[in-house]
């Protein structure tokens, strides 16, 4: 299991991903995840790069509120596709390879 991150800093600060997230990101883009480790590597880019669950809200610093609220975006869109039914997002045309 992933060790639990400190969440202290800037709000803009990227994550710092432990040991076990490190090498469950480098697994997944290699196309070698385990189970376990693509569950880590998504916790990791949901929770820790999008910032989801977390607020947004900088009072007095509109820029850093955006900032972070684009940042949020990401998570957002990605859960809204997870939602949905694969064969929903087909396109006119498209084929499985």
């Amino acid at each position: 299991m992933a060790s639990k991150r400190s969440t202290a800093g800037p709000p803009t600060q990227f994550p710092n991903p432990s040991l076990a997230e490190a090498r469950a990101l480098h697994a997944l883009v290699k196309g070698e995840a385990t189970p376990q480790q693509q569950k880590i590597a998504w916790n990791f880019i949901v929770l820790g790069a999008c910032g989801a669950g977390r607020d947004t809200f900088v009072s007095g610093h509109a820029d850093v509120s955006a900032y972070l609220a684009g940042r949020r975006s990401v998570a957002v869109q990605l859960s809204a596709i997870l939602e949905r039914r694969t064969e929903d997002l087909r396109s006119k045309g498209e084929f499985d390879l």
